[in-house]
């Protein structure tokens, strides 16, 4: 059974990192994190394999091999440090630049420089440092607690399977990856769903704000239609010109607010960890382009069947 179990793991390499523990600084903790969990990688080994991609980097970072700029030591006590963006941006509220400050085993403050952001990946919640470094701050933190497998695809539930049963009596937890960044990206989407909808409910108001006023324009031009209509205008040319005139306020208003919003969240779009919904936007805005169609069309239909050329004879 153990021969079996060592010939079915060929293939499957195995990445240890050492952990020390801090605050959970995920998607999951909504609370500024001051102390997030630092975990310890191999540069040399996650290079090897251009592992991740980055957002942006500090200039001193190198681009063609960033995870060697990990072992870069900036002074006595300043090291490199990389983190989500996500993290850096929401969890941490810092920007690339700023300094984390920890205590060592010692007693002894030292730095942490964030020099290059991430693009989403399953290490979120963690500051990403040097194996070198932290075993040199904290010498007696003890072995790996963290350990990233690959394995090919076919193999990855039998891998799973026998490093469960391998490994019970130390408490080992397997998650798949892609449940780990599902995990994440739930939580993200619930917020963005509200936040959408609530913004949805929003303009479906200023829609319908857009039919008030409609209303309330056509009740005071009464006698400027029933004028209209007694100079020899049919009541299907006073509809088209209306209609014309408050459609051409509708689309230059969308118009603005689609401006407006793209000015707003250029520097986003401009982020490769950027993800546009294209299909939700375009059915938002065509939602807010049928509603304020339908509240332009209704009420100039209902107030042209009402008699409009008794509203001259106090003329």
């Amino acid at each position: 059974m153990l021969y079996d179990s060592i010939e079915h793991l060929k293939n499957v390499q195995f990445l240890q990192f050492s952990r020390l523990e801090g605050d959970e600084a995920s998607c999951h903790n909504l609370n500024q994190v001051q102390r997030p969990r630092l975990l310890a990688i191999e540069p040399q080994k996650f290079d090897a394999v251009g592992a991740f991609t980055f957002v942006d980097q500090l200039s001193f970072i190198s681009t063609e091999n960033p995870w060697l700029s990990l072992d870069k030591t900036l002074n006595d006590s300043t090291y490199v440090a990389y983190v989500d963006q996500t993290v850096l941006t929401y969890s941490l509220q810092k920007k690339l630049g700023d300094t984390l400050i920890y205590s060592n085993e010692f007693g002894e403050p030292f730095r942490l420089v964030l020099a290059g952001a991430l693009n989403n990946t399953i290490f979120q919640g963690n500051i990403l440092v040097s194996k070198e470094i932290l075993r040199e701050q904290f010498p007696g933190l003890g072995g790996t607690k963290t350990i990233l497998v690959d394995a090919p695809r076919e193999k990855q539930e039998s891998v799973a399977k026998i490093l469960s049963e391998s490994l019970v009596d130390y408490g080992i937890d397997v998650t798949p990856t892609s449940e780990r960044l599902a995990n994440f990206y739930s939580v993200t989407n619930t917020y963005l769903s509200i936040f959408m909808a609530l913004s949805g409910l929003g303009f479906l108001i200023g829609t319908i704000g857009l039919g008030i006023i409609l209303l309330r324009n056509l009740q005071e031009r009464r006698k400027e239609l029933a004028l209209l209509l007694a100079t020899g205008y049919s009541k299907s040319m006073i509809f088209r010109t209306v209609f014309i005139e408050n459609l051409y306020l509708l689309v230059t208003g969308i118009a603005i607010g689609i401006v407006a919003a793209f000015i707003g969240i250029l520097p986003s779009l401009l982020s490769p960890a950027f993800n546009l919904e294209g299909v939700f936007l375009i059915v938002l805005i065509g939602g807010i382009f049928i509603s304020g169609l339908a509240w332009i069309y209704f009420p100039l239909r209902s107030a042209l069947r009402k008699p409009l050329i008794p509203s001259l004879r106090n003329e």
